[in-house]
């Protein structure tokens, strides 16, 4: 039954394994001195160009490429010189940090992750005679909480992330 996914996977990964490598990331390395610029440059064009579906050599194509690298030297000799970890733990930073590491910890606390992972052991101590039935469960409730998600996802800007966050979490402290 877990099988059925496996054409999908093998289907992405002859996808994948086709695709030129992104110009953005090859103009990147060049420009972070992993190899030679024109190299990297014609790698690009060419890649831009199978990407786009136009002939190698496009004019359009070198144009973009020459913007990209514009862009990257700007953005990359702006940058400033590589943080730390401890400062996360502090200014600003700390505050994102420590809600977003409650919230990992939390879900973690409640146990809803270990009852998705288990959700057939625990249906078969429910009452599901065969393994079978619970496994056709298991993805049943899969299925609803990825439609769940999915509404979640659309709806969490039209309804705020705070008032979302804070009723989610008064509803696991009430239970």
């Amino acid at each position: 039954m877990f099988g059925f996914s496996a054409p999908i996977a093998l289907l992405m990964g002859f996808g994948m394994w086709t695709l030129p490598p992104s110009p953005r990331w090859l103009l990147l390395r060049a420009i972070q001195g992993k190899g030679p610029l024109q190299e990297y440059k014609e790698k690009a064009i060419g890649a831009l160009s199978k990407l786009r579906g136009r002939p190698a050599g496009d004019k359009v194509s070198e144009k973009q490429i020459e913007d990209t690298i514009i862009s990257l030297k700007t953005a990359y000799t702006d940058e400033e010189a590589e943080g730390n970890f401890l400062e996360v733990l502090q200014g600003p930073s700390l505050k994102a940090f420590t809600i977003g590491g409650g919230l990992v910890l939390f879900q973690q606390i409640t146990g809803q992750p270990s009852v998705l992972y288990y959700a057939g052991s625990i249906l078969q101590s429910a009452g599901f005679s065969a393994a079978a039935d619970a496994a056709r469960v298991s993805v049943v409730i899969g299925i609803f909480k990825s439609l769940m998600t999915a509404v979640a996802v659309l709806k969490a800007d039209d309804l705020g992330r705070r008032p979302l966050l804070i009723g989610g979490v008064c509803g696991i402290v009430r239970i």
